[in-house]
């Protein structure tokens, strides 16, 4: 990211990262950076690919995870937009699904990588992401295990208002 801010130019960072991969093939970073500016650059399907590459090259690399659950997750957006361009009739009654679909796949896709993340850091916001997704697909029974993984929260802790003992 300083070679990047330093040189202010997304093409010749992309370079310099695609030299560097045939000098360091199996530098996981190298193919994250890529991944980071062709999203930036609204490549998406390059993004997905040098993630994956990243992964291929490093599975426990979790900046790639993270990258890529969030590039399916944000593609989502573009098919929630076009749901809510759709009117009443036949024909978009059969765009939404087609539509709706797509964002089922989309979180489908995600279900792994989350799985895999969860595996290695037990986080609170990647469990209830991964909650949400189990939701949404109406995984019921997976959503209701996972939850088992969340830390009980004690009474002393909730944003109640309390009543003081002393009044």
């Amino acid at each position: 990211r300083v070679l990047f801010r330093s040189l202010g130019d997304e093409q010749t960072f992309s370079d310099i990262m695609k030299e560097a991969i045939e000098q360091d093939p199996n530098n996981p970073a190298l193919y994250y950076n890529l991944g980071i500016v062709s999203r930036n650059n609204g490549n998406f399907e390059d993004a997905e690919s040098y993630y994956k590459m990243s992964i291929d090259v490093d599975p426990s690399y979790l900046n790639s995870y993270y990258n890529l659950i969030e590039l399916k997750i944000s593609s989502t957006n573009s098919f929630r937009e076009e749901i809510g361009d759709l009117g009443f009739s036949k024909e978009d009654e059969t765009k939404f699904n087609q539509l709706n679909d797509k964002i089922k796949q989309a979180y489908r896709d995600t279900i792994p990588l989350l799985e895999y993340v969860i595996s290695v850091n037990n986080d609170e916001l990647d469990i209830k992401q991964l909650i949400n997704i189990y939701n949404a697909l109406e995984m019921y029974e997976e959503s209701a295990k996972l939850k088992e993984l969340l830390p009980v929260r004690s009474e002393e802790h909730t944003s109640e208002l309390q009543s003081p003992d002393h009044l």
